[in-house]
């Protein structure tokens, strides 16, 4: 099935290597991420940077849970959450943080 001129010719090059054509959206990220962390979420906001390739995102998450957790185990969290999704990825950037409380 051809998508027309949707799929860009880089994307074919940067998916070279993967055995399966599922491309993943920002949206499926983010719905993901959501459910995962059960709505206990500031913030949240997946970038395609491969031009709708799906090949390489960047993804913002502010949520109570990382309260107190090193970033390592923040971002393992994550990877956790999406990781049939990651699967389908080359590059993830993750920028996580915890709500700063306002100051009283």
């Amino acid at each position: 099935s051809s998508h027309g001129s949707h799929f860009v010719p880089s994307c074919d090059f940067l998916m070279s290597d993967m055995d399966n054509d599922r491309v993943i959206t920002a949206d499926e990220l983010e719905s993901k991420i959501k459910q995962g962390l059960d709505g206990d979420l500031e913030f949240v906001q997946a970038v395609d940077e491969s031009d709708g390739c799906g090949a390489k995102f960047i993804i913002t998450i502010v949520s109570n849970v990382f309260k107190g957790k090193p970033l390592l185990a923040q971002h393992r969290l994550v990877n956790k959450l999406i990781a049939e999704e990651l699967k389908f990825i080359h590059a993830l950037t993750l920028k996580t943080s915890a709500p700063v409380a306002p100051t009283a």
